[in-house]
C-alpha cells in the first residue's frame, strides 16, 4: 500500500476514534446528569445542621450537629451515636428517586404516607427546612412509597429507608464514656457504704462496705498509671489499663428515660461513682447500683450524671474495679524493669556472688571470675522482674524490721553509680511471710516461698555441664572402666 493510503488510513482512524470516545464521555455526562436529576435534594452532606426523625408511635428524636460533632436535644438532651448521624446526612445528600408514582395524589392512605412510617424534617446551614416523609412498601417490597413536602410520591429504595429507619436506641451513644482517639487520662472510683437494713430479696454482691472511699488513677506522660488516692504510688499498669479498657468500651443497654424511682435500681443513693476523665478534656460521671437477673443474664444498673436515663452494662465493669485500695497498685519487687542492669551482686545466707554483663554475656565476676549458667542467670532475673508482694504495711511497721535485712540484692544500672538495692528482712505478721524493701524505698509483705527463689549460691549460677561441649563437635570419646579402655568415633559419612 502507498504511504498516500496508508496516510488517509490513518487520518480516518484518528477521527473515528476520537469521536468513539467525544460519543462515550457524552454518554457518561448523560448518565451522570440522569443520576443527578434523580437526586430528591440539591445539598451536600455538610450542609446538613439538624435533623429530626419521627418513627410511628415513637417520640421525635432530633439532633444538632456542633463544633464537637451531633448532640440530641429531643426527646432529652443525650449524647448521640455521632457516626450514626452523620450516616443519615450522608444518606439525604445521595437519597434518589427511582420512580415518580403519582404527580398529585388524592389519597395518602394508598402510599401509606398519611401516617409516615418514618418522616424526616431537617435544616440546612443557610436555614431552610426541608422535610421526607417514608410510608409503606411497595409490592415487591424493594422499594418505599415517599414524598417530599406536598410533592408527588415517589419510590426510594428500601437499602435508603434503612438508614433513615432508626430508634432512639440505635440514634444515641451507648458507650460509658466518649470513644475515639482520645484514651482515658484519669479515673476516681468513690464507694459508698451500703444502708443499715439492706433488704435481704436483692443482690448484695456489689454494694460496698466502706464509705467515701476514693482511689483515683492517673496516666502519666510516658504511658504509665500512677495511684494519687490514697496514697501517691506507682500503679499496677496491666491491671488499670485492663479496668479503663473495660470502662471505655463497654456499652450500655434496656434504656430506661426519666425512670419515676432511682431507688428501684439502687442508684438513690448509689453503689458507687466513677469520674472519668478523657486526653482530650472531656469528663463523664457514672453511678452504679444493683445487680439484676441471674447467670449469665446478670446485669449491672447504671446511670450517667449528664442524662436521665438508667440502664443495664454487663457486671465485668463492676468485677475490673479495685476491691481494696491496694489493689491496683504495683507489688512488685522491681518496678523499673531489667533493662540497663550490667551487674547484680546478691548477699545472703548462701554467700555472696556477683554477676556482671560482658560483651552480651553474664559472668561471674566475684568472688571468682569465670562463665555462669546462661539460663539459670536469665531465668533469676525474669523471675525478679515478676516477683509481687501482698500488702503495704507501712514504713512505721516495715522500717524497723529492715533495718539489719539478712539478705540485699544490689542491681547496677548502666550510667549509675549506686546501685538499686531491694533488702530482705524480718519475718511478717506470721511464719509464711517476710518483709521486704523494694526498689522504690517501701515496705512490701511478700511470701516466704517468693523470697527464698533469691537465695541463690555461687554454685547456682556454675555452668552445671560435666562436659561443656556441643555433642557434634566430639568426634571420640574415651571411657575407662576397671582399667579398661572402650573408645568410640563418630562416622560422619555413615
Amino acid at each position: 500500500m502507498s504511504r498516500r493510503g496508508l496516510l488517509t488510513m490513518a487520518i480516518v482512524f484518528t477521527v473515528l476514534l476520537g469521536a468513539y470516545y467525544f460519543s462515550v464521555l457524552n454518554d457518561v455526562r448523560n448518565m451522570e446528569r440522569a443520576e443527578t436529576d434523580k437526586l430528591v435534594f440539591d445539598l451536600a452532606a455538610d450542609d446538613v445542621k439538624s435533623i429530626a426523625i419521627t418513627r410511628t408511635g415513637e417520640q421525635t428524636v432530633q439532633a444538632e450537629r456542633g463544633e464537637k460533632g451531633w448532640s440530641i436535644h429531643k426527646p432529652f438532651e443525650l449524647r448521640a451515636a455521632g457516626p450514626a448521624w452523620s450516616l443519615i446526612a450522608e444518606e439525604l445528600a445521595n437519597v434518589k428517586t427511582q420512580r415518580v408514582i403519582e404527580e398529585d395524589p388524592d389519597d395518602l392512605s394508598t402510599y401509606g404516607l398519611d401516617t409516615p412510617h418514618v418522616a424526616i424534617e431537617f435544616e440546612t446551614a443557610d436555614g431552610e427546612t426541608k422535610s421526607l416523609d417514608f410510608g409503606s412498601a411497595e409490592p415487591t417490597q424493594r422499594n418505599r412509597f415517599a414524598r417530599v413536602g406536598d410533592g408527588p410520591v415517589f419510590l426510594v429504595d428500601n437499602v435508603s429507608y434503612r438508614v433513615f429507619d432508626r430508634s432512639l436506641s440505635e440514634l444515641r451513644n451507648r458507650f460509658l464514656v466518649g470513644i475515639g482517639e482520645s484514651p482515658i487520662e484519669s479515673m476516681v472510683l468513690t464507694r459508698f457504704k451500703e444502708a443499715d437494713e439492706p433488704d435481704d430479696s436483692k443482690p448484695t454482691e456489689l454494694r460496698f462496705a466502706v464509705e467515701q472511699q476514693s482511689v483515683e488513677f492517673e496516666r502519666r506522660d510516658n504511658g504509665t498509671w500512677w495511684q494519687l488516692q490514697p496514697v501517691d504510688a506507682l500503679a499496677h499498669h496491666d491491671r488499670v489499663q485492663a479496668m479503663a479498657s473495660v470502662v471505655q468500651f463497654t456499652v450500655g443497654e434496656e434504656h430506661v428515660d426519666r425512670p419515676e424511682s432511682l431507688e428501684d435500681y439502687g442508684l438513690d443513693p448509689a453503689r458507687a461513682r466513677l469520674v472519668v476523665k478523657l486526653e482530650d478534656g472531656s469528663e463523664s460521671t457514672l453511678y452504679f447500683g444493683e445487680l439484676t437477673g441471674a447467670g449469665d443474664s446478670r446485669r449491672l444498673y447504671a446511670k450517667r450524671s449528664d442524662e436521665p436515663t438508667v440502664f443495664v452494662v454487663d457486671p465485668q465493669v463492676a468485677h475490673s474495679f479495685p476491691k481494696t485500695p491496694q489493689e491496683f497498685r504495683d507489688h512488685r519487687l522491681l518496678t523499673r524493669g531489667l533493662g540497663g542492669i550490667k551487674k547484680f551482686a546478691l548477699d545472703g545466707p548462701s554467700g555472696q556472688v556477683e554477676l556482671s554483663l560482658e560483651e552480651g554475656a553474664w559472668v561471674i565476676s566475684a568472688p571468682v571470675e569465670e562463665p555462669s549458667d546462661q539460663a539459670t542467670v536469665s531465668a533469676y532475673l525474669s523471675y525478679l522482674a515478676t516477683a509481687e508482694g501482698e500488702s503495704f504495711p507501712g514504713e512505721e511497721v516495715g522500717g524497723p524490721r529492715l533495718e539489719s535485712p539478712w539478705m540485699t540484692l544490689s542491681l547496677y544500672y548502666e550510667g549509675e553509680e549506686d546501685p538499686t538495692v531491694i533488702s530482705f528482712g524480718a519475718d511478717g505478721f506470721d511464719e509464711e511471710t517476710m518483709f521486704v524493701r523494694r526498689d522504690t524505698g517501701e515496705a512490701l509483705i511478700v511470701r516466704d516461698i517468693t523470697v527464698n527463689a533469691f537465695d541463690a549460691s555461687l554454685f547456682n549460677f556454675r555452668p552445671k555441664r560435666l562436659c561443656p561441649i556441643r555433642k557434634r563437635e566430639a568426634e571420640r570419646v574415651t571411657l575407662t572402666i576397671d582399667g579398661e579402655n572402650y573408645e568410640f568415633y563418630w562416622f560422619r559419612d555413615r
